[in-house]
């Protein structure tokens, strides 16, 4: 690493030796030129030149020459090279000074949050692909620090939403069990049963924020066992038949030999249940719902498809956002929090999430590693 970083500068103290070493030798010939300048001609010159000025003759003017310069000539030289040396440093330090400079006023835009690239002398370009680098980690973390300004913003008027609704409902009913002390038994009891019903939608809705926080914060453990595949899917379907039969849907579960997979069996039914749940509820009536698992390459790839209308592009992206629905209208019941927590847990198994659509066509496909991610001691097997 030293190594490298020495390279990297090595145009920079090329340059610099280059020119202490031009300038050094610039000043050492011309101070030669001056003393054979002072030790000849010079005389020839300025011996006339007294002359003039002063009105004297040539002897009286070489003898004013030698007592005034001929006589400092060797304090004339060291003054001389002193007033080179000096006139040669500040070139230098205004040269190093330069590159300060530079650097300064990079780390200034830095500091400004300009986005624009920053350019460096030649001999810097190491040192202005290291800013360029700071700067573009500072405008990510900057987006970053925005967008979580901005879910923060919405996780509040989504929670304000969705759990004004059913607590406005609960207070409607409870009045009115209260306001009219003379309605039939069953009105009342049909009243306290709908204040009831959503009382517990509401706790659930509460349920499901604390828990998609808890798998935020990786504080969830996963207790895995063996779990045959194709008999928890076959298993869940089972269950979610009455709600197919009220839309004349078809449920198909395709497994592909005796799938086994180290996890957890109640997470993982979580996910599934949530993925087939969503099927029905935007599946066209007398459609069918088509469950594909297979091995491949190492892995498990589980598919869940439905026939109904085609989630947007813009709209897919977020499917897994926290509160997000598909529906802008919110005509469906929900908290938007159950794609948000499969993508969570499959995340802990070590695998992943994706949704496409299209063609009148949804498909939502796990993939997970089939000794799971990292791969534990299964306590034993399960269904």
């Amino acid at each position: 690493m030293k190594r490298s970083k020495n390279r990297e500068f090595a145009l920079l103290r090329r340059k610099l030796c280059l020119q202490i070493a031009g300038s050094a030798l610039g000043m050492g010939i011309g101070l030669v030129c001056l003393i054979s300048v002072l030790q000849g001609h010079f005389a020839t010159f300025m011996i006339p030149v007294i002359r003039t000025m002063g009105g004297l003759s040539q002897n009286r003017a070489a003898a004013v020459y030698d007592r005034i310069i001929r006589s400092r000539q060797d304090l004339l030289i060291w003054f001389m090279i002193l007033a080179a040396c000096l006139i040669w440093l500040h070139f230098l330090v205004q040269r190093i000074t330069s590159y300060f400079a530079d650097v300064q006023n990079a780390l200034l835009q830095l500091k400004e949050g300009r986005e624009t690239e920053l350019h460096l002398a030649a001999e810097l370009q190491p040192l202005e692909r290291s800013l360029n680098t700071v700067r573009l980690e500072l405008c990510r973390q900057r987006d970053q620090a925005q967008l979580a300004e901005q879910k923060k913003s919405d996780l509040v008027m989504y929670l304000a939403h969705d759990l004004k609704t059913p607590l406005a409902s609960t207070v409607g009913y409870l009045n009115l069990v209260l306001d009219e002390p003379d309605i039939s038994r069953d009105t009342r009891e049909k009243y306290l049963r709908i204040a009831l019903a959503k009382s517990l939608r509401l706790e659930d809705m509460v349920q499901e924020f604390l828990e998609i926080s808890r798998y935020s914060l990786t504080t969830i453990s996963l207790n895995r066992r063996m779990v045959s595949l194709g008999v928890l899917l076959e298993q869940l379907a089972g269950e979610l038949q009455p709600a197919m039969q009220k839309q004349h849907l078809h449920c198909r579960v395709k497994v592909s030999g005796d799938l086994k997979i180290c996890c957890d069996p109640e997470k993982l039914s979580r996910v599934f249940d949530n993925l087939l749940r969503n099927a029905i509820l935007y599946s066209r009536e007398d459609t069918e719902i088509q469950v594909d698992a297979q091995a491949s390459r190492g892995c498990i790839r589980v598919s869940i498809a439905n026939y109904g209308d085609s989630i947007p592009p813009d709209r897919l992206e977020h499917v897994f956002d926290p509160f997000y629905r598909i529906d802008p209208g919110r005509r469906t019941e929900g908290s938007g929090l159950g794609l948000a927590i499969a993508r969570q847990i499959i995340e802990k198994h070590g695998g992943t999430i994706e949704a496409e659509s299209g063609s009148q066509m949804t498909c939502f496909t796990v993939q997970l590693p089939l000794t799971g991610d990292p791969v534990p001691q299964c306590e034993g097997e399960s269904l």
